[in-house]
């Protein structure tokens, strides 16, 4: 897997809002999870969203996190304000852009989940149809015992956020140079946990995918 570079484009906000200019045609990534239930959330501003499968552990009270991912394949570019809608408490969400097609396709995306069975995190296996893909992940816990996890491979750490009582996130992506199977594996120590992870595809005009900028929001404090 090879990486981009944290440089001057990552941003958080302790806010319900994020604003950025993405470039028109980039692509967006979102991640949303919380303490309840994220089926009926959704992310607006900046282009059209679309949402993958809801994770839920099947816990309750405290331990109860769920989380899914959401697209949007071309952002209308310029000065952008997204909103979550419907957020569960204690959220945590955040946002990356891709440049590198004029367009973008999702390939596949996988989910995993633990209610108090397993520190050992995986999203499960994705089997990606082309080389050259981009995979984007993250992970979500509930649990005051916790803290942020450790990632088998080296993706890109870009996002943790940490609410200083019971919500943790990691965001991560990558590239990958071959078609095979793939995932997001790792340790952490809470066992409450869900994990997501998807793959995009340059589907035509690929100069080469580049991580452009992210900005995150949590609901309390946060750090990287």
């Amino acid at each position: 897997m090879s990486f981009g570079t944290l440089v001057g484009n990552h941003m958080q906000y302790p806010s319900g809002t994020i604003s950025f200019s993405p470039t028109a045609g980039n692509l967006l990534v979102a991640f949303i999870s919380g303490n309840g239930d994220c089926g009926s959330v959704s992310v607006s501003g900046g282009g059209t969203w679309v949402s993958l499968p809801n994770i839920n552990n099947g816990a309750s009270g405290d331990e109860l996190v769920s989380g899914r991912l959401f697209y949007c394949l071309s952002a209308t570019g310029g000065a952008s304000t997204f909103t979550l809608n419907g957020p569960p408490a204690d959220a945590g969400w955040g946002i990356k852009e891709f440049t590198g097609a004029t367009t973008w396709t999702l390939d596949k995306n996988s989910q995993g989940y633990s209610n108090n069975n397993t520190s050992t995190i995986s999203s499960g296996l994705i089997n990606i149809s082309y080389a050259n893909e981009l995979l984007v992940a993250f992970w979500a816990d509930e649990v005051s015992s916790s803290g942020q996890p450790t990632w088998s491979s080296s993706w890109i750490n870009s996002s943790d956020t940490d609410d200083n009582a019971n919500h943790y996130d990691s965001f991560i992506d990558g590239t990958v140079s071959a078609t095979g199977s793939y995932s997001a594996d790792g340790t952490e120590p809470a066992f409450v946990w869900v994990c997501g992870i998807a793959s995009f595809y340059a589907a035509s005009g690929s100069s080469g995918i580049n991580w452009v900028q992210e900005a995150v929001w949590w609901e309390r404090t946060a750090y990287n």
